[in-house]
């Protein structure tokens, strides 16, 4: 296959890239570089059977661009929980993006498998979660909330794409990981901050009484749950898969 990443620079994106390139495939990659980095990309950058361009996925003629000829768009860029600023580009990006993404899906004919999130859930107290679970979201007042909502509004937005356009649409439920290019900061997640605070010496920073539970994934299994769902004949339709799930 000839596979175009948005967001190849970071964490899942690079790591993604590299199996693909390992199993033969090639791979179209674009990224910003606002969040990942090409320290990312240094094993790959010369590989014969990539392609790197700096874009936003904003910008239809770049993306169009970038997936010139693929068989297939995995759309992984996206904006995080707002944890430092406001919450505007969380929100844009990753809902007029994620259009924009869609929209070159639908003119290329390529299947799209997009990165949600385990965020969906919110505050849904059923652990374990499935996909067909509520989600339980706090007030529009706390900014915390727009990575959650505006990766429900990017399911939505790809289901009615489906819908109207007949794309081919794959949604994957993330649950936080860890592993090589992981950011060693909050964008990254509380295991990096803890790893990073540990060897510093530095007490670690918990929230709330310190009994809370949390699902973590080795990257190396969601780069298999995406290629899964770039090959499996039985995800060609509109499907939400999780790559693991939170369990008490």
């Amino acid at each position: 296959m000839k596979v175009m990443i948005t967001g190849v620079a970071g964490f899942i994106g690079s790591n993604l890239a590299t199996e693909l390139l390992r199993r033969g495939h090639r791979v179209n990659g674009l990224d910003n570089l606002s969040q990942g980095g090409l320290l990312n990309l240094a094993e790959i950058r010369s590989h014969p059977q990539f392609r790197f361009a700096k874009g936003d996925i904003r910008n239809e003629r770049v993306v169009t661009q970038a997936a010139r000829g693929c068989d297939a768009i995995v759309h992984l860029a996206a904006y995080k929980i707002p944890r430092y600023d406001d919450a505007y580009d969380t929100l844009t990006i990753n809902a007029f993006g994620s259009d924009v993404v869609a929209r070159v899906a639908g003119k290329t004919g390529a299947k799209l498998v997009a990165a949600s999130t385990s965020d969906v859930y919110g505050k849904n107290p059923n652990v374990p979660f499935t996909e067909e679970m509520d989600s339980v979201i706090g007030g529009p007042q706390v900014k915390r909330w727009a990575y959650a909502i505006s990766k429900t509004f990017e399911e939505q937005l790809l289901f009615a794409c489906h819908d109207r356009f007949g794309i081919d649409v794959v949604l994957v439920r993330f649950f936080g990981g860890y592993g090589p290019n992981q950011a060693r900061n909050w964008w990254g997640g509380p295991q990096a901050v803890f790893i990073e605070h540990a060897l510093d010496g530095i007490p670690l920073p918990i929230h709330g009484d310190g009994s809370q539970s949390r699902s973590f994934t080795y990257v190396s299994d969601h780069v298999d749950g995406v290629i899964a769902a770039l090959d499996r004949p039985e995800a060609e339709a509109v499907l939400i898969l999780t790559c693991a799930h939170a369990r008490d």
